[in-house]
């Protein structure tokens, strides 16, 4: 005789429910079935951000449950990214939940310690919350040393990003001669140095001057990969001559430096002067 469908286990049956009382607005139900197993918080992804608009009661006491775990320390090593991101986008500052204020204030400690954590990918979560979803410039400091010292290129790049998030439109001073150290440092990797510039951008041009200038550089960047491509970047199989690979290297290289044409050097002139 021929087998039958699989049936789901418990596990998946229960965090089939649990989703389904999150998405269906049952807040008692929630809150009985994770008194019951604290671990269905990790059954289903981000949880408390999928409802912040649809059940804010819900994405409240989910978001507030995940903060008491990562207090605890009792979140999973493998699910501590998407913990922090849930709680970050569940109380972002543009998206969240109605009434989050309170609970950014008072998880952003908490975050805070997970910039030291010994996974880059933790460290760069916690980040990419204290920063650009929860606008918490009191942290630039602190994400400025990280720039400057993440053992991770991905983490450095991102830190510094922040901060020219974090302080845009302050034209402030300490900000300033920290990026211009790291844009006019040739041994900074090329793609930290162009946020770095952009960060400049936005702390003394303002965020929609240094969007403007992302959107450009993105589309002479589009043109630039296409020229790299044509040029045989990425083709898998057959042969290459030195004369091919002269010109991939060529294209391959102006794709990457793309940001360098976009530097208004009277503009930096103009700000390295008046920063002192």
């Amino acid at each position: 005789m021929g087998q039958g469908p699989e049936l789901p286990d418990k596990k998946t049956e229960e965090a089939r429910a649990f989703l389904e009382s999150i998405n269906t607005g049952d807040l008692e139900t929630v809150r009985r079935m994770i008194r019951s197993n604290g671990d269905l918080l990790f059954a289903v992804d981000y949880p408390a951000s999928a409802v912040t608009r649809e059940h804010p009661e819900i994405a409240e006491y989910l978001a507030r449950t995940e903060l008491q775990r990562l207090r605890e320390g009792t979140v999973p090593k493998t699910r501590l990214h998407d913990v922090i991101h849930d709680l970050g986008e569940a109380a972002h500052v543009s998206t969240g939940y109605r009434g989050c204020e309170s609970l950014r204030v008072e998880a952003a400690p908490v975050i805070a310690g997970f910039l030291a954590h010994d996974h880059w990918g933790v460290r760069y979560g916690a980040v990419s919350v204290l920063a650009h979803h929860w606008d918490m410039k009191q942290c630039a400091p602190t994400l400025q040393q990280m720039g400057l010292s993440d053992p991770d290129e991905f983490v450095r790049h991102l830190a510094v990003s922040a901060v020219g998030w974090l302080l845009r439109d302050s034209r402030d001073a300490d900000a300033t001669q920290y990026l211009l150290g790291i844009f006019r440092d040739p041994a900074q990797p090329a793609w930290v140095r162009e946020e770095a510039y952009e960060g400049l951008v936005g702390i003394w041009q303002g965020e929609d001057t240094a969007h403007a200038l992302y959107m450009r550089k993105s589309e002479r960047k589009q043109v630039r990969r296409g020229d790299a491509e044509r040029a045989g970047w990425g083709v898998q199989g057959g042969r290459q001559t030195p004369l091919d690979r002269e010109a991939i290297a060529r294209a391959v290289e102006a794709y990457e430096n793309v940001w360098e044409e976009f530097v208004d050097w009277n503009f930096v002139a103009q700000i390295e002067k008046e920063a002192g």
